[in-house]
């Protein structure tokens, strides 16, 4: 990568931007998915464990997903 291309956001920090959970719920949110893969168990999406988890809603996440997922 070039420097001055600009790095994707993650999706746990597009939420934090929009100001629908804190940076605690995301670092929540990934100590779950790593106890789960410690366990074998498959990788959960990050917005589906907070939406499980009631930290966003699910319009919330679908809001998320539409920055999330548009072209740079």
């Amino acid at each position: 990568m070039c420097s001055h291309e600009r790095k994707k956001p993650r999706f746990g920090e597009i939420a934090v931007q929009k100001g629908y959970c804190t940076q605690d719920d995301i670092h929540a949110t990934l100590r779950i998915q790593k106890e789960e893969t410690g366990r074998g168990d498959p990788r959960r999406l990050t917005g589906l464990i907070l939406v499980q988890h009631g930290f966003i809603s699910t319009g919330q996440l679908i809001d998320i997903l539409r920055d999330y997922e548009k072209p740079d």
